[in-house]
């Protein structure tokens, strides 16, 4: 992805080189890289009350990976 095609609040998923992928809320971003919520204990909603995972943004795609 990159930075005119994300917005905050997206849902994404991560696809790290090596692993599983991982569905996340983007929370912020600028040009490079985003912050994602990954973890939040299925409280979606509240996803801006938790810290964000700086990911590039090559890393990412649109929309939750349902194997994930």
């Amino acid at each position: 992805m990159n930075a005119n095609e994300i917005s905050v609040g997206q849902k994404v998923h991560y696809v790290p080189q090596v692993g599983e992928p991982e569905n996340g809320i983007v929370k912020s971003f600028n040009a490079r890289v985003a912050w994602v919520v990954y973890k939040c204990d299925n409280q979606w909603h509240r996803y801006q009350d938790f810290t964000g995972a700086s990911t590039a943004l090559e890393d990412l795609r649109p929309d939750w990976n349902e194997a994930a």
